[in-house]
């Protein structure tokens, strides 16, 4: 007959806590089940708490990508393939919505301190994404249908890039006030 040993899952011990011991404090037995759960749970908290950060720090970045991709597209199924200043004139019109957009808010809070968004907010403001995306798209859309050629590779980019970034900033807000 063998005979197996059997691990206790927690095990009574005391523990000292600003110079008093405290007596039946149940710890876990390392390798017990209890002990196994225990660590998996912390790894899939970390794993959750890495997984928020990167949502929340990409998602804005991503969705904007997509949007100024399809914008790219929308004016350039309208236009064909544009010629190396319409390029150029479509990267640095949607630069500069972003740079006249944070002129804009830099002016009006003057002298405030600067809050950065908590995460849950952040959250909330990338899970809807999709709105700021078919937001700064529908403007693309827009402003192909009512401008002409070169023109188009000018508005096309500043105006969904602006729009986007509204969209965004009312998502923001609507973050804010659910926390």
């Amino acid at each position: 007959m063998v005979r197996t040993a059997v691990m206790p899952e927690s095990v009574n011990t005391s523990v000292r806590y600003r110079g008093r011991v405290i007596p039946g404090y149940r710890r876990a037995v390392p390798g017990s089940a209890a002990a196994m759960a225990k660590a998996t749970t912390a790894r899939g908290r970390q794993y959750l708490l890495g997984l928020r950060t990167a949502v929340s720090g990409n998602a804005q970045s991503f969705g904007f990508s997509i949007m100024i991709t399809v914008t790219f597209g929308v004016v350039s199924a309208a236009y064909g393939q544009p010629s190396l200043p319409e390029l150029f004139g479509f990267a640095l019109t949607a630069v500069a919505a972003f740079s006249v957009l944070n002129v804009l808010v830099a002016l009006l809070l003057r002298g405030e301190e600067d809050d950065e968004p908590p995460s849950k907010v952040l959250l909330v403001a990338t899970a809807t994404d999709f709105l700021a995306v078919g937001a700064g798209v529908g403007a693309a859309v827009g402003i192909r249908f009512l401008i002409a050629d070169t023109a188009a590779w000018l508005l096309a980019p500043f105006c969904a890039t602006a729009v986007y970034v509204l969209v965004q900033s009312v998502e923001l807000t609507v973050g804010e006030q659910e926390e």
